[in-house]
């Protein structure tokens, strides 16, 4: 006995077939398809991050409080040492000064500067206590997004101007196999120069 397929399952494969046997093109315009010429892209205004910015505590994160959300989850052993490290390293920086000229950034936090590519390009830097990174910098967006990467995990830095340029805002996001979630905060800066 032979099998035989339904005469509904054949018309409903004649059916999604015909728009490929067609060329892929509908006969009648659909009235649900805009036809109209797509609108230009608007034009990128990247934002003169230039400048020197002071550290406003009143309107940044508490930097030891998303600290204990990260750590809480640790067990009671490593606990204390993923906070001392994580309180060394993240501490809130009273001033940052950014100079973008041609192919070239370079972000200082407290006087420590960080020069970079702007494309994006990685490069190596030792910090003063001789702990090294790799770190890349690059416009993402309206953002400076800024990244070093380590052995044991990677710290991103993501710069934000306010529209009237003179808030400053530094969003950084630490991630790492031995945190059980990143460590996330925001800290706020505003133009003194």
């Amino acid at each position: 006995m032979a099998f035989r397929r339904p005469r509904w399952l054949w018309l409903l494969a004649l059916l999604l077939l015909i728009p490929f046997l067609a060329g892929g093109q509908e006969a009648v315009p659909s009235p649900l398809r805009d036809t109209s010429p797509p609108d230009p892209a608007p034009a990128l205004v990247k934002p003169d991050f230039n400048g020197i910015y002071v550290f406003d505590e009143r309107a940044s994160d508490d930097i030891q409080r998303a600290i204990e959300a990260t750590v809480s989850k640790m067990g009671f052993i490593v606990r204390p040492i993923a906070r001392g490290r994580l309180k060394k390293d993240n501490p809130a920086f009273k001033r940052v000064e950014i100079r973008h000229q041609a192919e070239t950034i370079v972000i200082a936090n407290d006087g420590l500067p960080v020069r970079t590519p702007s494309e994006g390009t990685r490069v190596a830097w030792t910090r003063p206590d001789g702990a090294t990174f790799t770190v890349s910098t690059r416009p993402e967006g309206g953002a400076w997004v800024q990244r070093f990467w380590a052995k044991d995990g990677v710290r991103t830095n993501t710069y934000t101007l306010s529209p009237d340029g003179q808030t400053l805002t530094m969003a950084v996001e630490i991630t790492s196999p031995r945190l059980p979630q990143p460590l996330k905060y925001q800290l706020v800066y505003q133009r003194v120069m």
